[in-house]
């Protein structure tokens, strides 16, 4: 094991060490200073030989690191073997999809996408690191240099993470089955994005989207539409909303969301009662059979119809309509397997859930019972996106007037209502004019001191 330099082609450090019975040349995260000499042998300037101790000190963590996985690797093999009187478990590679998708309850989609990814990995370790069978025998420097393959295909950051993650979930996953230590990919930096989310609609908006629905051409998105903006539900259990899922004695709509399998109650407002109530005299299996059909066949026409229902409602595909704020879409960083990122759709309504419950003072606790999600962060990040004027608003209406809030004027408000109230009651038959004179004098006297 030594440290080597290339002359003429690269600026860095490099370790030509030996793994699994393999020598390899591994880039050092150290820079080659100074003034390089004739031969490496021969002793060089201040600033080189300062580059070379931190190379060498980098080389020397990096075999304490491959040392001490092979003592924890022998370790393991040894007290499993004591107790157990059998080897280690593993899993070969080409059989990590099968173990992994034994324990999945996500969508297939999801599945499929993370499978096409295994199969990339295993094909290459097959190519560059054949003496690797099974999950095991994968090392953090094997996971970095594929992820690295990866990476050179210019890919957009959000692209690269999402790769990443079908790998490293696969690794957590089966870490015990597999016999593993560490995770060779668990200390892969995620690539830094641009996180484009759905942008929720005002109340005003929302009304402006109700009036639309109501038209016959969008009778057949209507349904879908009317459930997700009274539960936040996602479009799959939208279209999929079976007839055993409601209880309109009870009040509810309970549940199993398709993207997680977590169970989830919601109570029933009116205008849900009033449109569940007219569904669901047919022999299927869901309350609206058309959605639920479209919806296994094309779920983006199920997207289409959102929109068109949206455009109607006065917003634009893109940036370049009348009102550049009112676009259905955005465009996101550059790079391979990027689209524009969609702003406002179907999961929109979602969005405007649980804006419009949280900044009403729902309990986020209560806001994440309906929305099914167990961090709170997480819907504080993605679907908590008050717009400015709600924001000020509402900071207004809570703060105290001391940092900026309107308090002394709710509190002038209610001394006039109460007033008013006051004046009402006093009200006969035989004071009624000057009763009437006094409210309209105070009414005109707080707007113009408002």
């Amino acid at each position: 094991m030594s440290l080597e330099i290339q002359r003429g082609k690269s600026e860095w450090w490099f370790a030509r060490i030996r793994i699994d019975g393999r020598n390899l040349c591994r880039k050092l995260n150290v820079k080659i200073a100074g003034t390089v000499p004739a031969k490496l042998s021969d002793l060089g300037d201040i600033l080189f030989e300062r580059s070379r101790a931190q190379a060498q000190a980098e080389h020397d963590r990096m075999v304490q690191e491959q040392n001490r996985q092979r003592t924890e690797v022998d370790l393991l093999e040894s007290i499993y073997l004591a107790k157990t009187g059998a080897p280690v478990p593993a899993i070969p590679l080409s059989e990590m999809s099968v173990a992994w998708l034994k324990l999945q309850k996500r969508a297939a989609a999801y599945n499929a996408q993370a499978v096409a990814m295994h199969r990339t990995f295993i094909t290459y370790m097959s190519g560059s690191f054949p003496r690797a069978k099974a999950m095991a025998d994968v090392r953090e420097h094997m996971a970095r240099e594929f992820m690295a393959t990866i990476e050179a295909e210019g890919l957009a950051p959000a692209t690269f993470n999402r790769k990443l993650d079908y790998l490293r979930s696969c690794f957590n996953a089966l870490a015990t089955k597999a016999g593993m230590v560490k995770n060779p990919f668990a200390e892969i930096e995620e690539q830094e994005e641009e996180i484009i989310s759905r942008q929720p609609f005002s109340e005003e908006e929302l009304k402006r989207i109700l009036a639309v629905l109501q038209q016959d051409k969008h009778a057949f998105i209507r349904p879908a539409l009317i459930i997700a903006i009274n539960t936040a539900m996602r479009r799959a259990d939208c279209c999929l909303l079976r007839k055993n899922a409601v209880d309109l004695a009870a009040g509810k709509i309970t549940v199993r969301t398709a993207k997680t399998r977590k169970p989830i109650q919601i109570p029933l407002t009116a205008a849900l009662r009033k449109l569940l109530d007219g569904f669901g005299a047919d022999d299927s299996e869901y309350l609206f059979p058309a959605l639920a059909s479209q919806f296994r066949r094309n779920p983006k026409l199920i997207t289409d119809r959102t929109k068109d229902v949206l455009h109607d409602a006065g917003f634009s595909f893109t940036e370049d309509g009348p009102d550049p704020r009112m676009a259905m879409s955005a465009t996101r960083e550059t790079g391979k397997g990027v689209r524009r990122a969609s702003t406002r759709d179907f999961h929109s309504f979602r969005a405007t859930w649980v804006t419009l419950a949280l900044t009403a003072g729902v309990p986020i606790e209560m806001v994440c019972l309906v929305t099914g999600h167990t961090s709170a962060d997480t819907l504080r990040k993605h679907y908590f996106l008050p717009g400015f004027e709600d924001f000020r608003r509402v900071l207004s209406e809570k703060l105290p007037s001391v940092i900026g809030g309107n308090s002394v004027a709710n509190n002038k408000e209610g001394d006039l209502l109460a007033a008013i109230v006051a004046k009402l009651r006093g009200m006969r038959a035989n004071n009624w004019r000057s009763q009437r004179t006094a409210l309209i004098k105070m009414i005109r006297a707080h707007k113009s001191s408002a």
